[in-house]
């Protein structure tokens, strides 16, 4: 199937244009030549939400503004306990990706832009459903966008047999189930996701007690991929693709974690999507959106 580079949607909250930028490894990837974080690995296609009025100029804010502040409140969800106005209070880490890396993206939607007026159309990218995996999003959150938005990527996710894929918009729709893990920050929010038959979780909790994760009652996963062995998203054979419960590996398990499975060793099967079904699975989802 063919991805356009650049599309514009709406926040469905501000009201406001938001681009959704299409990474493609080895084409228009700002990481590196691979299209990969060190985490992560090379990834095939990525998804980057990113405000139209993307801010860069310092001299503009307010008293106890942040540039990550501004950009997070038109690209993000509100909830997120990782953006600058609340990772604080929520005693979490802040969201990881850079204003640099942010810089970057914003270049590659200019150059995107310039590359569409030459060619008097967007350019777009190759992707294979069934052996390329696909990321959404690097940041930014995909339920943020406007229902043309989410149909569309709804649409890619839907059929796409390797998916990492988060978000943290979950609490106020169900859009994603299954096709992207619920991100939780707190044991509150876990007990909410359960309630809602979420049918995957990324735990991000800096604690959380064993027993807790006891009661679930299903395969509870912990993450192997990390920056400093050769572990990665993109060799694991664990996606977080809407399917599992893992728990993130900066989570401290207090009490016997002993049942908990390791990503990496774990033999659980992806979505199963093959090259026999894919088309009618296209075909079916297309009827969905007609109807």
């Amino acid at each position: 199937m063919m991805i356009p580079e650049l599309q514009t949607f709406t926040n469905r909250y501000t009201k406001k244009t938001v681009y959704l930028l299409a990474l493609k490894r080895g084409v228009n990837t700002y990481v590196n030549s691979n299209g990969a974080n060190r985490k992560t690995g090379p990834i095939d296609l990525a998804f980057v939400v990113m405000p139209q009025s993307f801010l860069r100029d310092k001299s503009q804010l307010k008293k106890g503004e942040t540039l990550a502040l501004i950009n997070q409140r038109e690209a993000c969800d509100s909830s997120c306990a990782h953006t600058q106005a609340n990772y604080k209070r929520q005693g979490v880490e802040p969201c990881y990706v850079s204003f640099f890396t942010l810089s970057g993206y914003a270049k590659l939607i200019e150059q995107a832009q310039e590359i569409a007026q030459a060619m008097g159309k967007v350019r777009e990218f190759y992707f294979d459903p069934v052996n390329h995996v696909v990321r959404s999003t690097i940041w930014g959150d995909i339920s943020i966008l406007d229902d043309e938005g989410q149909e569309y990527i709804k649409g890619v996710l839907s059929v796409s047999k390797k998916r990492l894929s988060y978000s943290n918009a979950w609490k106020r729709s169900d859009t994603f189930n299954g096709l992207v893990q619920a991100s939780i920050s707190t044991e509150n929010e876990l007990k909410l996701a359960l309630k809602r038959g979420l049918t995957g979780i990324y735990i991000s909790t800096p604690t959380i007690s064993a027993q807790t994760l006891k009661k679930l009652n299903t395969e509870v996963i912990r993450c192997n991929a990390n920056v400093h062995n050769e572990h990665t998203c993109a060799t694991c054979s664990t996606l977080c693709d809407g399917t599992r419960f893992i728990i993130s590996n900066k989570t401290q398990i207090i009490g016997d974690e002993s049942f908990v499975l390791n990503s990496h060793d774990y033999r659980g099967s992806n979505q199963e999507i093959t090259e026999d079904n894919i088309f009618e699975h296209l075909l079916s989802l297309c009827e969905e959106v007609r109807a």
